[in-house]
């Protein structure tokens, strides 16, 4: 076995969280390589077809249009796989690609 903190004392190695960052560099690169919200969008539209991409500002349950200009107002993503799952994604600040909270639901749970 490799010895991967041996600046850590023996004792507080098992607390220290170890995490390959390889995995998080690789989104960060995918995140960046579509530059936008819509690009992102876009991809996994293109990657999933079934799946249903709905997006909405923070006060209104009404559905934003896809498009660029509706994109930057985006502050929650709704996800849906039919048959299988829901996401809702809250992007802070609006428009942007980083998820502020994710929650996933199977769609037994949702009405």
């Amino acid at each position: 076995m490799i010895d991967i903190l041996p600046s850590f004392p023996a004792e507080k190695r098992s607390k220290v969280l170890c995490v390959d960052t390889r995995a998080s560099d690789q989104g960060k690169a995918d995140q960046n390589s579509h530059g936008s919200l819509l690009g992102l969008v876009k991809s996994w539209q293109t990657e999933v077809p079934e799946m249903v991409i709905s997006a909405f500002t923070r006060l209104k349950r009404k559905p934003l249009p896809l498009d660029e200009s509706s994109m930057e107002k985006a502050a929650i993503l709704e996800v849906t796989f039919p048959s299988v799952f829901k996401v809702v994604i809250s992007l802070f600040p609006s428009g942007s690609t980083t998820p502020d909270a994710v929650s996933m639901y199977s769609t037994d749970e949702v009405s």
